[in-house]
């Protein structure tokens, strides 16, 4: 009886290890799963604060894990985020993840994301553009609370604002724009030091030394954007 419940407890100390271990790599915190080699964001003990880029995978004691998530209460309160990069492998946007994030501008939201929680958004009353990169604005499976403040403008894919318009949440939104290259730029988030005039190359990376001849997206203040060829 006695190996038994030791071998019993010693494969439950074995999963709780492998399902969850927290660590901070490049200033951020993640739960790493070795299950499925997959991380989490999480707040650990960080008040997050300036630009924030969210890589698409971390490496930790020689193993690669994929970052799909931001967790629950990440960024809550963390009122000196001011933008924040997400990447198209993060699939799922957890409850109050950036409640009362004050400071954040402009925030896009990759169309990897199928899931956005409750609250997820609230309080975050200087968000002024959010880029909602999704054609299909059902697919985000979006909680109807998940924004408090509907002033921001709504950028969505050309073709897709009726749609937007029509669905429950996004549809709250009294401005929303259809951006004719916008699923060419993901993911991207700009402060306002960088709106000026922007360039990015297809992918959506930034250019700071365009090359003749090489067709970029220019990024306007206004938040509008175009295809061009270097002169």
């Amino acid at each position: 009886m006695k190996p038994k419940l030791l071998t019993t407890l010693t494969a439950a100390l074995l999963a709780l290890s492998a399902w969850a271990t927290e660590v901070k790599i490049g200033g951020i915190y993640y739960n790493l799963d070795s299950d499925t080699n997959t991380a989490s964001v999480t707040s650990g003990d960080s008040n997050y604060q300036g630009d924030i880029t969210i890589p698409s995978s971390v490496t930790y004691d020689g193993t690669t894990y994929s970052v799909t998530s931001i967790g629950s209460l990440t960024f809550y309160g963390c009122t000196s985020l001011t933008s924040i990069n997400i990447p198209n492998s993060v699939t799922s946007i957890g409850d109050r993840a950036f409640y009362g994030c004050t400071g954040l501008t402009s925030i896009n939201i990759p169309e990897s994301v199928t899931s956005i929680g409750a609250a997820a958004f609230e309080g975050c009353e200087g968000l002024e553009d959010i880029y909602a990169l999704r054609t299909d604005p059902a697919a985000y499976d979006c909680a109807t609370d998940a924004f408090s403040d509907y002033s921001a403008t709504l950028h969505v894919p050309a073709g897709s604002k009726e749609a937007y318009a029509s669905t429950e949440t996004w549809s709250n939104f009294a401005n929303i724009v259809e951006e004719e290259d916008l699923t060419a730029i993901q993911p991207l988030t700009l402060t306002p030091s960088e709106a000026g005039q922007a360039y990015y190359n297809l992918q959506g990376q930034r250019i700071t030394m365009p090359q003749h001849g090489q067709l970029v997206i220019i990024r306007y203040a206004d938040g509008t954007s175009r295809k061009v060829v270097v002169d």
